[in-house]
């Protein structure tokens, strides 16, 4: 009588981590509140196209009252339309789409590495690309970035592709569709910058152009971008006047190269020169460290004029390495800008883990022993990281049973960590460590979201604030309820919710707040001393986090 072997293969390891990571990200997505105010503007914005049934004109809850939204198009709104639509107006139905963004460049990924490389490049890009601290993070809020980045990482995928097929040509138009669909000519630009310095480095070093361009149907391709993207832009041009000259020179230009900028609907985020390398570091946390343990021993390689040779022998190296350099080398000196920009280029670096590890270790450069201490540190790091989030979080959410079940699955990873280091070394097991780094740092972020769901409801959101107001106020009677100072996107999101649709909010800047009749005054801790000299007879009634109730 014979048993049989269970035999673990890629196909197997893929899928498994790709479901391993879908299934955290998705259990964790409700938590914490939608945080003020990029979250809370746009699914605010979805929301009320969907009460005005307007599929058309973004719209925003804004300086009190509902107006155009002339930032963005219309395409991530529309995927949340719908998913308030199948699962309702809540957390997880607002950040829905970005999981699945991020589901869908990981299968495009996938599906690229296998075709160009081979199985083993296509698991650990993914394994990369799935469990890097910004994909985690980014496709768990409402962000457009990750639907952008689709797109783009759809159309660069298909270039690489389009000397194996032709239909490749005509999805890396559709790709392109899909990015101008989510946030404007941007998408063509941040394309642009990975494939135009590409070309040009692969005629300098190869002293020919790139042939994945002849392969590009570009009259067909570009009919089928324009039929899916210049139907709405003029329809939006012909409902709002002036929107076309709004978004594509303030939107699209006027962050990058004014140094003043201001967004009509908020206010830019200015950044020191350079500042865009560091946050790519962190963006692709824990796996930079990986690529800097690799490249920084062979520093005098990089720069030789063997490596150069190299490069152009392999223009699909060449490419990936463009990719990953594009958004932090395009933010180099931008004015305006926030980490979350950087997005497109996780995919690539993603892409570029892959291609290394496969080259350098059939290639001899880094022995197995170098990569099993590289990632020896690495999950250790991890674990230690895991532990002290759980200790941190008691700071915020004192709640001791959770703390106390997060150090023990962290003491039973470590165990597992054990296993793969003092076990007898077998050509695989750096793989299988790599693997278990993906894992470890998956579960890390979702206990980070957990751990710090208390903080940021009670400090960056107002739905727990609102159900506060509303369960002091007196039952039966219209409620009015002011926002001194600082008005909340989130609060027009939540408030249907918490107090109920026959409330009114008001947004009171300094001087109105006797004037407004409002029941309730809702104000932040570091304004609270401002309102009792505006108004010395108010009283608090009750506070949550950074906030603060007061009667009037």
């Amino acid at each position: 009588m014979t048993t049989k072997q269970l035999t673990i293969t890629p196909k197997t390891v893929l899928a498994a981590i790709a479901l391993f990571v879908l299934a955290v990200r998705l259990c964790t997505l409700p938590f914490p509140d939608l945080v003020d105010t990029t979250e809370g503007r746009y699914a605010g914005v979805a929301q009320i196209m969907l009460q005005r049934d307007d599929w058309v004109t973004p719209w925003i809850h804004y300086e009190g009252i509902n107006q155009p939204y002339l930032g963005k198009p219309p395409l991530h709104f529309w995927l949340i339309q719908t998913s308030f639509l199948l699962f309702g107006q809540n957390n997880f139905a607002a950040r829905l789409p970005g999981v699945i963004s991020a589901t869908g460049i990981g299968a495009v990924l996938g599906f690229g590495a296998l075709a160009l490389f081979g199985w083993e490049v296509a698991v650990v890009s993914v394994a990369v690309f799935a469990s890097s601290c910004m994909t985690f993070f980014l496709s768990g809020v409402t962000l457009l970035d990750v639907t952008l980045t689709l797109g783009i990482t759809i159309s660069l995928v298909s270039l690489l592709l389009v000397e194996r097929s032709r239909l490749a040509g005509y999805i890396f138009f559709v790709g392109l569709a899909i990015g101008v669909m989510t946030k404007g000519p941007l998408a063509g630009i941040l394309t642009g910058v990975v494939i135009v310095p590409w070309a040009f480095a692969h005629r300098f070093l190869a002293k020919s152009w790139p042939r994945h361009f002849a392969r590009l149907p570009w009259v067909a391709g570009s009919i089928v971008f324009f039929a899916l993207v210049l139907p709405w832009y003029l329809w939006a041009e012909s409902r709002n006047p002036g929107f076309l000259e709004y978004f594509l020179l303030n939107e699209n230009f006027g962050r990058y190269f004014k140094k003043n900028y201001v967004d009509e609907y908020g206010s830019g985020h200015r950044q020191p020169f350079g500042a865009s390398f560091l946050m790519m570091m962190l963006a692709v946390f824990p796996w930079s460290f990986l690529l800097l343990g690799l490249t920084i021993p062979h520093i005098k390689r990089i720069f030789s004029k063997r490596f150069l040779e190299l490069l152009a022998k392999d223009p699909t190296l060449l490419f990936v390495l463009s990719w990953t350099l594009s958004c932090p080398v395009l933010l180099l000196g931008a004015k305006q800008y926030t980490a979350t920009y950087l997005m497109p280029s996780v995919p690539g670096f993603a892409l570029l883990v892959g291609v290394l590890w496969h080259r350098y270790r059939n290639e001899g450069i880094v022995s197995d022993d170098t990569l099993r201490r590289l990632l020896t540190f690495g999950t250790g790091f991890i674990v230690l990281a895991w532990i002290v989030i759980s200790i941190t979080s008691l700071w915020f959410m004192p709640n001791m049973a959770f703390v106390v079940a997060s150090l023990g699955l962290a003491v039973w990873v470590a165990l597992g960590f054990g296993y793969f280091v003092r076990s007898p070394r077998q050509s695989g097991q750096c793989f299988g460590i790599l693997i278990l780094l993906a894992l470890i740092s998956t579960l890390t972020y979702g206990a980070s979201a957990l751990c710090f769901d208390n903080h940021l409801s009670t400090n960056r959101s107002s739905r727990r604030v609102l159900s506060v107001a509303h369960s002091i106020a007196a039952p039966d009677k219209p409620l009015r309820i002011g926002f001194a100072y600082y008005y909340p996107f989130s609060a027009w999101f939540y408030a249907p919710q918490t107090v109920g649709s026959q409330a009114t909010l008001l947004e009171l800047e300094e001087g109105n707040l006797g004037s407004a009749q409002a029941d309730l005054l809702i104000v932040r801790k570091r304004n609270f001393e401002r309102l009792k000299k505006e108004l010395p007879n108010a009283q608090e009634v009750a506070s949550e986090g950074q906030w603060r109730i007061v009667k009037p």
